[in-house]
């Protein structure tokens, strides 16, 4: 069988190194070039000391969109800053090859939304309409036919898999009132140096960021929208903590006349066939699914309080987004669906 032929543009961060070490280990796919704007030429097992085997260098973005073709590679993660992520969709959309954009450019199918979230015009509304939220346990067979994957967030993607079984039970439920609080770790942040990046700001400190309106929250209400079929604002408060990788979220809802026995057997009916989501029995730690493609949950209810809580953690480098973009790709290329990944 044939591999699948890989690019990853702007592979110098950290989504991109995650990209290539899972693929490293991924036995159904050929990595035929890597981007950087600022590593061109560069060998990378030279700046990956990690990939000794890793033979490509770096190549310019803008050469490689230019001239690749879709008999030279099938499908390319983009892991870019927005902007530049509309364009290059798009140009290699163009050339019949497939994308898995890490960033939010195609996560929505309403255009003034992202343009009022992120701030940037948006001039392929039609690519909009042709992308799918890549969300494996919500999405499966939108994405095995796609051409588009807009890859989720980490936030929501913590979120979304927490609340995605109880569509079963919405009546139940108050979503008009849901309230979600999450910690990040710092490679949340990205590569790109700055102040709030730095050891001693983040050593010994803990702090929320992003109000009134983190970026992320539109697409969680989009989730919910699409999940349960209702409009809603969501308090969503994030937070940074000293730890380089991983996401816990904890989400409470006020709900009424529930059991755990439900809970319980509602999520492990949802989840037990499910390869990378585990619903377990305690309250989940980030550390048991560091370095992995895992979400773990666990949904609590209060009946002093009238309110439901969930408890799902992640790490955001992988399941949070270079490991579910590559499950994207295995749904899409007809690969089984673990490979590569753990």
């Amino acid at each position: 069988m044939r591999k699948v032929k890989v690019g990853i543009v702007g592979a110098s961060g950290y989504t991109g190194a995650e990209l290539i070490k899972i693929l490293q280990k991924h036995k159904s796919v050929e990595l035929v070039f890597l981007t950087s704007r600022t590593l061109v030429g560069e060998k990378a097992n030279k700046i990956f000391p990690e990939f000794p085997s890793l033979k490509l260098t770096f190549s310019d973005t803008e050469e490689v969109s230019k001239n690749i073709s879709k008999e030279e590679v099938d499908i390319v993660f983009l892991t870019l800053p927005h902007e530049p992520a509309i364009e290059l969709t798009h140009i290699f959309y163009q050339k019949g090859i497939k994308v898995i954009d890490l960033s939010a450019s195609y996560r929505f199918k309403d255009k003034l939304i992202f343009e009022n979230t992120y701030k940037i015009h948006h001039p392929y509304p039609e690519l909009l309409q042709k992308s799918v939220w890549g969300l494996p346990e919500f999405n499966r067979t939108e994405i095995k036919n796609a051409q588009i994957i807009g890859n989720p967030g980490c936030y929501p993607t913590s979120i979304s898999l927490g609340l995605l079984p109880l569509k079963e039970i919405k009546e139940k439920i108050d979503l008009s009132n849901i309230t979600i609080d999450s910690k990040s770790g710092i490679s949340g942040k990205g590569k790109k140096l700055s102040e709030d990046s730095l050891f001693v700001e983040h050593n010994e400190n803990f702090y929320a960021y992003g109000l009134p309106l983190h970026r992320h929250t539109p697409e969680i209400e989009q989730f919910i929208k699409l999940n349960f079929n209702q409009n809603v604002n969501v308090l969503f408060v994030p937070h940074v903590i000293p730890m380089d990788r991983g996401i816990f979220s904890t989400i409470y809802i006020p709900a009424e006349n529930i059991t755990q026995n439900l809970l319980d057997e509602l999520y492990h009916s949802y989840y037990d066939k499910e390869p990378f989501v585990h619903y377990i029995d305690t309250i989940p730690q980030t550390k048991w699914v560091s370095n992995t493609n895992n979400c773990m949950i666990h949904a609590k209810y209060l009946e002093r309080n009238g309110k439901i809580v969930v408890f799902s953690v992640i790490d955001n480098l992988v399941k949070g987004a270079s490991g579910q973009a590559v499950q994207n790709m295995n749904i899409m290329f007809n690969i089984e669906e673990t490979e590569g990944l753990t």
